[in-house]
């Protein structure tokens, strides 16, 4: 069937926003001088804020200190957003206005809520970009539930197999899936180390979205 509607993830798909966050927590841990194991900060990638919180209070066995390990890292986000060093990811405006030329309707589905998605967004002159937009405050359950997914798709009527879906993380490719969406898994990351998602519905893991874009012509996805 053919795809009419595209949704994307935003953070650290369509924003390059997870090395931010990953740098804001680094730099939270060692203000209070805590020694983290090795890839704790890259397992909260792509999770929500409740989640992220409750890994650090189960690691720090410690909610005041979590909470002022946040306060360092919003801040630190806040600066970063402030001094606009929160870029879109390469090739992300570009790709979505190819596939509006041709037709599709866009979708943004992330976790974060409304106001951090706007200024994002906002700052990145993006706000016009997608014809719809699903957020946290939206839905009852965050990725990996297939919840934000199943919302898309209510947005314009559509039927899963209709639907392509663009995520940077298993936890994000595995809410599409759920939804019965075909994913494309984009992360250099992942590619680096081949961390591949076994799925019928999961279309490759791709190193960017140029590489995506790229894959999905020669297959006359769209």
């Amino acid at each position: 069937m053919p795809k009419q509607v595209a949704i994307f993830d935003m953070d650290g798909l369509f924003v390059d926003s997870e090395c931010i966050y990953a740098e804001g927590w680094n730099r939270g841990f060692k203000e209070y001088g805590i020694s983290i194991p090795e890839g704790f900060v890259e397992s909260l990638t792509g999770q929500s804020s409740a989640s992220n919180d409750k890994k650090i209070i189960n690691l720090l066995k410690d909610p005041e200190l979590a909470k002022k390990i946040r306060v360092v890292r919003e801040n630190y986000y806040q600066e970063k957003l402030k001094n606009s060093e929160i870029k879109l990811r390469k090739f992300a405006k570009e790709f979505a206005e190819i596939l509006k030329n041709k037709g599709f309707k866009l979708i943004l589905a992330s976790s974060s809520t409304k106001k951090r998605i706007d200024e994002l967004l906002s700052k990145n002159n993006a706000c016009d970009v997608f014809d719809a937009i699903i957020c946290a405050e939206q839905v009852k359950k965050l990725k990996p539930e297939p919840d934000i997914y199943l919302a898309a798709l209510d947005c314009f009527n559509t039927n899963s197999e209709e639907a392509i879906a663009f995520e940077d993380t298993i936890v994000g490719a595995t809410a599409a899936v759920t939804a019965g969406i075909d994913v494309c898994l984009v992360s250099e990351l992942l590619y680096r180390n081949q961390l591949k998602f076994e799925h019928v519905r999961c279309l490759g893991l791709f190193r960017n979205l140029e590489e995506t874009y790229n894959f999905l012509e020669a297959n006359q996805i769209c």
